[in-house]
């Protein structure tokens, strides 16, 4: 028996069947998970002619035209050299309830651009259908295989109007031989390992085994560093990794320097000894990709920073049909190196499956390494983002206290044309307020909405004030409002920061992170107001996470949690 959490109660069992070949006996292994829940800690109510149905410890299913319904999201770990190849669940059904009204189904809630995309058609929402459990995805982490189970304990019948709440479920999940191989990097020692600290994130089973065999870690002793010009496993092994061009090469080598002083082993290689040396690929981005492929293989690499804006050295587009259609911008790709990201074989990379006749590209979502991009466009841009690197990691800023402090702004976001008096329908300060939440008592936060009122200690969010506050300077910005390329939306008046604005912040060494739940301002194949504050060599911004595209608020806010939950 497995501790409780969240008001649940967890039985493993563990079966191994075998199932015999003219030929050959294939091992197949069996895994029975017992999920109990508690029927009172469902939420049931009516509001409005709907009814509403919430579970503190569930995640609600946000799917266009559908019910929202709770769901549990679980992941599990596939024993070595196997993957899932089914899902079987059975329940017991606990209580069922008569509805008066329907359960009030998911309407999408729009984009937070500034400007609306061009009508596309987009793919019709799917029939309603429920079942017990769904096998989501699964695909490979460093080597491990995850696979990713969703649970649908209380089902709503539209027939009847009723709703079943299941207080047992049981698992059965069938795991088989792997036909594919993963990337697998090489046996290194980093010390803490980020991908089993991460692992532990997501696992159903947190369990020493099943974190640490996510990257097998052995000790290459102190050996002085001295890797090979190409990745080999006889040489030095290499934990960070700057892709750049030879114009900008000598400014990321002092970053590389440091980082290798720090312990980090860093080596820097430029765009034209990668075509040189592999220049096999659909393109230069796949050349550049099957390069971090075998730096993670033979050398061992965690980290990648891409050195240049997209002019520099290419991203990727991966083909969305969703909402519209687009072609986005994305380093993911360079990040989640199992696969090609085009199964199919056409010019359209990361295209999602929809069905057997489009089955898409067979994206791989799960990290292999940890990317960053630093958009620079000449060697006097690259060093002064190096220079503020250092600047940020070694020195403490004078004043008042820089790195528990946090800024965090909101907006109405629907209506867009909102005043103080109107009804308010999505408030971006609701989704602020959540990772504010999460982030104190460990940070101090100062709090500036559109519609303060409804938030008591919170402070008008005007222009001139949000300017005053970013100059003084804070460790965390988060931003959840409207935006653009070059704008971000800062509430009452309809005013907007710009990319003149981010160019003059004069917050100097108290230049900390942006995260922004917004459309568009992280557009790196633009002139975005993101890079505008990347740049600025007097403040701005020392990094930020954002949106190269659009941004839909109730999707990006469960990234905006996960992010404070694994920071805080």
């Amino acid at each position: 028996m497995l501790p409780s959490s969240g008001g649940f109660k967890r039985c493993v069992a563990f079966v191994c069947a075998l199932f015999a070949t003219p030929a050959i006996a294939i091992a197949a292994e069996v895994e029975t998970v017992t999920l109990r829940y508690n029927p009172s800690e469902f939420v049931v109510e009516a509001t409005s002619g709907f009814v509403d149905v919430q579970h503190p410890a569930l995640v609600p299913a946000l799917v266009d035209a559908q019910p929202i319904l709770p769901r549990e999201q679980l992941t599990f770990a596939a024993p070595e050299g196997m993957r899932l190849v089914s899902v079987r669940a059975y329940g017991q059904v606990a209580t069922t309830l008569q509805l008066t009204e329907p359960v009030r189904h998911h309407q999408a809630i729009p984009s937070l651009a500034t400007a609306k995309p061009a009508p596309n058609p987009s793919p019709a929402p799917p029939e309603f259908s429920q079942t017990l459990s769904r096998h989501v995805y699964g695909s490979y982490m460093r080597g491990k295989r995850l696979e990713f189970v969703e649970i649908s304990p209380i089902q709503w019948d539209p027939e009847t109007n009723t709703l079943q709440i299941y207080d047992s479920v049981q698992l059965e999940l069938t795991y088989d031989q792997d036909p594919e191989t993963p990337l697998t990097p090489r046996d290194v020692h980093w010390g803490e390992d980020s991908f089993a600290r991460a692992a532990g994130q997501l696992f159903y089973l947190e369990n020493e085994t099943a974190s640490n065999n996510l990257v097998n870690l052995q000790s290459n002793g102190m050996e002085p560093f001295s890797p090979k010009l190409r990745p080999t496993e006889d040489g030095s092994a290499v934990r960070f990794l700057i892709i750049t061009d030879d114009v900008m090469a000598p400014e990321f080598q002092e970053l590389a320097d440091r980082r290798t002083a720090l312990g980090f082993p860093a080596v820097v290689r430029t765009l034209s000894w990668i075509r040189a040396n592999y220049d096999q690929g659909f393109d230069v981005a796949e050349d550049v990709r099957n390069f971090i492929k075998e730096a993670v293989a033979n050398w061992g690499v965690e980290y990648v920073l891409i050195g240049g804006d997209p002019d520099h050295v290419p991203i990727r587009y991966a083909k969305s049909y969703y909402f519209g259609g687009e072609d986005i911008p994305t380093d993911m790709y360079y990040q989640c190196l199992d696969g090609n990201w085009n199964a199919d074989g056409d010019e359209l990379f990361g295209e999602a499956y929809f069905s057997s006749s489009f089955p898409g590209d067979g994206v791989d979502l799960l990290p292999d390494v940890w990317v960053g991009r630093s958009p620079v466009r000449n060697a006097f841009e690259a060093k002064k983002a190096v220079d503020k690197i250092v600047l940020y990691e070694s020195s403490v800023p004078t004043g008042t206290s820089f790195s528990t402090q946090m800024l965090s702004l909101g907006e109405v976001l629907f209506p867009q044309n909102w005043t103080q008096g109107d009804t308010v329908i999505y408030d971006g300060a609701t989704l602020a307020e959540q990772a504010v939440a999460i982030a104190t008592p460990t940070m101090s936060a100062y709090r500036m909405y559109e519609d303060y009122m409804s938030f008591p200690g919170s402070l008008p969010e005007i222009k001139i004030d949000v300017v005053a506050q970013i100059n003084a300077g804070y460790n965390l910005v988060l931003h959840v409002g409207h935006g653009y390329r070059n704008t971000m939306a800062v509430g009452i008046g309809g005013e907007s920061l710009t990319n003149f604005d981010a160019d003059t912040f004069s917050n100097g060494a108290r230049a900390g992170l942006l995260y922004a739940i917004n459309c568009t301002s992280s557009a790196l194949d633009f002139d975005c107001i993101a890079e505008h504050f990347y740049r600025n060599t007097n403040g701005g911004f020392v990094s930020s996470v954002g949106s190269t595209r659009l941004d839909f608020p109730a999707t990006g806010v469960s990234y905006q949690d996960e992010f404070f939950d694994l920071i805080f």
